[in-house]
C-alpha cells in the first residue's frame, strides 16, 4: 500500500484498484470471451465517441437514458463474459442488490481463506504494489 499525507485526498488509480482486484480463477475459453468483449466495447465507444464528437461522459449518460444501443449491448456482453467468470448470473450488473452481495461473499471468502487472493497484473514489475 503507498503511503499518503493525512491531508492527501484519496486517489484511486488502475494501478492502485484494478490491478489489486480480486479476479477468479477463469478458464482459457472465459478469458476469451472476456477480452473479445472487451476489444467490441471499447471499439464501439470510440466510433460512437468520435462520430458524435462527444466525450466519456456524455456517452455513459446517454446510454443510460436509452440512447447509443450497440455500445450499451457491447457493455451487457462484458458484463456477462465477466459475470460468467465468476459463476455468477449474466445479468448481475443490472441487479446492483444482488451484485453486491455476491461481491460481499467473495470478499469473505477470500478474506476466510476458501478463495485465493491473486490478482492479475501485466504491468511493469516495478510499479506492482504490495499486498497488505
Amino acid at each position: 500500500m503507498r503511503h499518503r499525507r493525512r491531508d492527501d485526498p484519496l486517489r484511486y488509480t488502475p494501478t492502485t484498484v484494478w490491478a489489486t482486484f480480486p479476479w477468479p480463477e477463469a478458464t482459457p475459453a472465459q478469458i476469451e470471451r472476456v477480452a473479445e468483449a472487451s476489444r467490441d466495447a471499447l471499439a464501439l465507444r470510440f466510433q460512437h465517441c468520435e462520430a458524435e464528437s462527444v466525450g466519456l461522459m456524455e456517452l455513459y449518460k446517454v446510454m443510460d437514458d436509452g440512447g447509443f444501443v450497440d455500445p450499451a449491448e457491447a457493455h451487457k456482453r462484458l458484463d456477462g463474459a465477466v459475470a460468467d467468470c465468476y459463476g455468477w448470473p449474466a445479468d448481475v450488473a443490472q441487479d446492483l442488490p444482488a451484485l453486491s452481495r455476491l461481491l460481499e461473499d467473495l470478499n469473505r471468502e477470500i478474506s476466510g481463506g476458501a478463495r485465493t487472493y491473486q490478482p492479475a497484473w501485466e504491468g511493469p514489475e516495478e510499479e506492482q504494489l504490495p499486498i497488505t
